[in-house]
């Protein structure tokens, strides 16, 4: 087969979950999954890179991340990029720095992210918290940098995620015609599998803990309601000490470089858009137009229909979130193959703004192992807004 030299190709993945007990910087841990992910290439790729990408980090806050996180795993200088709030990030820079590799404004990128809220809670509570030293750079920042609620929502005192997809789940039950007990009940079932899927990985996930249906669904003293109908173990926790970040580079650089045609992935395609942006201005609070969109584009460009992929994962900060991608695909919620690699933000870990780094991460791995086998991931920003 012969490969375009402009080809993207994903060479290198590296993540971390730490838990130490000390204080880690989220600067320090995007450093070493970087590091990580230059010994998974299997060649010396690291000078070559001539962009650092990262999506914000949300706790323990750093300006200039990519600056940051570029002098701590000490690169050659060149672009560094930095985006605004938004889960779909990480897959946003793939097509965004995918189209620059093909147009050839760039020959190899690294995308890496991390989040320490897990030490910033220690740290706050010890009164020992890391300072951010001085950084020369300044980022260059892209992204949609829209806040994600209307000051009307402001207004009625929403502010949270926790607090807007639970309205989005009750018109999600409302449409299905279950009652709001019965849709809590409905999600154990629903999420059951992403828990099972995390006990499989537990070195990475945060709470690699398989657990029934009932479990996440009843109510008790260690699974207290947070907002109706979402229990704690239904929610995703940002109290965790996570990165992972991976590498993109054209085909005839990987090939210039020696890196092993075991560890290329090819990326086929990619697609972003959102929907109407502020939740209390949609005529449906309970689908998602953007998701079908996206995810329509992404598989006409690909060549491929729905029933073609083998592996899914879908964004679950909130069931809300994997209901709304399940039913734009028109799947199953029994569908076989399942709808996370990883075990979803709640119970792999849901750090921040990178967690679909950490599912890219896994999804190249799967790939490397079947090749043959296709997988497609989702990313989602705000109130399942941007995707």
């Amino acid at each position: 087969m012969t490969v375009d030299p402009r080809t993207p190709v994903l060479v290198a993945v590296g993540e971390i979950t730490s838990r130490s007990d000390e204080i880690v910087d989220p600067i320090d841990l995007a450093a070493e999954a970087t590091r990580r992910a230059f010994a998974d290439a299997g060649a010396p790729i690291a000078d070559r890179i001539d962009t650092v990408a990262t999506p914000g980090i949300l706790i323990m806050h750093r300006d200039q991340p990519a600056n940051r996180i570029a002098d701590a795993a000490q690169l050659r200088p060149g672009r560094r990029i930095s985006c605004p709030v938004g889960g779909n990030t990480p897959e946003y820079l793939v097509g965004k720095l995918g189209a620059e590799i093909i147009a050839g404004t760039s020959d190899a990128v690294l995308i890496v992210g991390a989040e320490a809220g897990s030490s910033m809670r220690r740290g706050s509570a010890a009164g020992t918290v890391p300072e951010a030293g001085h950084v020369l750079g300044k980022d260059e920042t892209v992204g949609d940098d829209r806040t994600g609620l209307s000051a009307i929502s402001n207004a009625a005192g929403l502010y949270a995620p926790h607090q807007v997809y639970p309205i989005i789940e009750s018109a999600m039950a409302a449409r299905a015609g279950r009652t709001i007990d019965e849709q809590r009940v409905w999600l154990g079932e629903l999420m059951a599998p992403f828990t099972v899927e995390a006990s499989r990985h537990p070195d990475q996930a945060w709470f690699p803990n398989a657990r029934t249906p009932a479990e996440l669904s009843t109510i008790s003293p260690s699974n207290r309601m947070v907002n109706e109908p979402y229990t704690k173990l239904l929610n995703s926790i940002l109290t965790v000490d996570m990165a992972a970040g991976f590498v993109l580079m054209a085909a005839e650089v990987a090939q210039e470089l020696g890196v092993p045609r075991d560890r290329w992935v090819f990326t086929w395609a990619s697609a972003t858009c959102h929907d109407v942006f502020f939740p209390s201005q949609r005529p449906d609070l309970a689908s998602s137009p953007g998701i079908k969109a996206a995810g329509n584009a992404v598989l006409d460009a690909a060549g491929i229909g729905i029933d073609d992929v083998r592996w899914f994962d879908f964004y679950s900060c909130f069931p809300a979130a994997v209901q709304a991608a399940i039913d734009a695909f028109d799947l199953d919620t029994a569908d076989p193959r399942g709808f996370t690699v990883t075990g979803g933000l709640p119970y792999h870990g849901g750090p921040g703004n990178n967690y679909v780094s950490h599912s890219i991460v896994e999804m190249a791995r799967r790939c490397r192992e079947q090749p043959s086998e296709i997988g497609m991931l989702s990313g989602l920003g705000w109130y399942i807004t941007k995707h």
